[in-house]
């Protein structure tokens, strides 16, 4: 599919075209699903039939700019009536907009940010999935404890050593 070949960024338009075959567009209405660990799915709809026989993909910059940067599963699912299919499933990665401010927290900051959100999102599972730099890791309850206050400690660790002066290193 011609999604998988698109460098696509936060931001930016997306405007390309899929052939999916025997699937006519006058027919047949497209939806591009995007999915990242444990986040709540995005639904892109589509222009159905531009004239030339192909699904049409017109995404605004006002919504790519919505959607976090990172490693999605990706489905094409097309739907008439009563009838839905998934025509093709892949992965994609959406890459930041570099016109916007990054993130000035440390690595051991974001870490620590991310365990304690999915801490909270896991209300009563037995694991959560956190995505840390475009990784998806799942966690039991222990286990997600034990990372999150391991990044906690590096967190203090950082700002004590910033405020003294000194920078501790360990090398494993």
């Amino acid at each position: 599919m011609i999604i998988e070949s698109l460098k696509l960024r936060q931001g930016d338009s997306w405007d390309f075209s899929e052939d999916l075959g025997s699937y006519e567009p006058a027919s047949w209405d497209m939806a591009i699903v995007l999915k990242q660990g444990s986040n709540d799915a995005i639904v892109i709809n589509t222009v159905t039939d531009g004239g030339n026989g192909l699904f049409n993909v017109s995404v605004r910059s006002d919504v790519t700019s919505a959607i976090a940067p990172g490693k999605y599963s990706c489905a094409y699912v097309l739907s008439s009536g009563v009838k839905k299919n998934t025509v093709w499933s892949g992965m994609v990665v959406v890459y930041p907009d570099l016109a916007v401010a990054s993130d000035s927290r440390s690595y051991w900051e974001t870490t620590a940010a991310a365990l304690r959100d999915a801490y909270l999102r896991m209300a009563g599972r037995e694991s959560a999935e956190v995505t840390l730099n475009g990784n998806t890791v799942k966690y039991d309850r222990v286990e997600l404890l034990k990372a999150l206050n391991h990044a906690e400690y590096m967190v203090h660790t950082e700002s004590s050593s910033n405020q003294s002066g000194r920078i501790l290193a360990r090398f494993v």
